[in-house]
């Protein structure tokens, strides 16, 4: 490995350091950065797409569950505001917009929905959750990127000093990333619990929700080696 390698590999520790002081708390990130050296840009991009077929094809299996992920072009809608979360549970699970009655209004009349469909809109608000955290991840990510051009166009950069440009960069925007991400486990592990307590009310099995967190943890592993990797070119 280059000296150019171990510098990015101490610059990415700090990084996972800077993340919290509790180290089971770091393995997600820490798992994160031995993949990124592990595996290519490509492969972690092969790895994100097997991770979410092969949760697909576990909900396929489950007659009782009717839910998918958001396309590319859904999550785009939703992070233009132009498709708003209760719209996007609708699509995700296969229900209509809206409900009428004959007359033309709306049925408010509240009903008590079978556990197929409470658990299946749980897992719809989990996919546009994730969504919503790793667009965010995206957003930062290119605007990092443009700021770092930016910088570079307008200073005449060594090597060692474009290094520091960039790690400056990043740390600048640890601490919100982080914010993000806790703040997206907390709502991802509270649909979890709704989940767990929706099953054990009707005595079914919660394997389901197990899948479902390892799916998580497994896509938010990927989504870390992917930006470490293009932050290490």
């Amino acid at each position: 490995m280059n000296k150019g390698k171990w510098i990015w590999l101490a610059v990415v520790l700090i990084v996972v350091i800077l993340l919290g002081s509790i180290a089971i708390k770091h393995r997600n990130s820490i798992e994160a950065l031995i993949d990124s050296f592990r595996y290519s840009q490509e492969e972690v991009e092969g790895k994100l797409g097997e991770n979410k077929e092969q949760l697909q094809e576990y909900m396929d299996k489950n007659k009782d569950i009717t839910v998918r992920d958001l396309t590319e072009e859904e999550s785009e809608a939703l992070s233009k505001g132009d498709l708003t979360e209760e719209e996007a549970v609708k699509v995700l699970t296969g229900q209509e917009t809206e409900k009428n009655q004959p007359n033309g209004t709306v049925d408010t009349k509240p009903e008590e929905k079978p556990v197929s469909t409470v658990v299946s809109e749980a897992i719809a608000k989990l996919y546009i959750q994730k969504s919503i955290y790793l667009g965010k991840l995206d957003g930062i990510e290119a605007s990092l990127k443009q700021q770092y051009i930016d910088i570079v166009k307008s200073n005449k950069l060594y090597d060692e000093e474009k290094k520091n440009a960039k790690y400056s960069l990043i740390k600048q925007n640890v601490s919100k990333v982080s914010a993000w991400e806790n703040e997206c486990d907390s709502v991802v592990y509270g649909i979890l619990d709704e989940i767990t307590v929706a099953l054990k009310n009707e005595n079914e099995d919660t394997g389901i929700v197990k899948k479902l967190e390892e799916a998580y943890l497994n896509e938010k592993r990927l989504k870390k080696s992917y930006f470490i990797n293009r932050y290490m070119d």
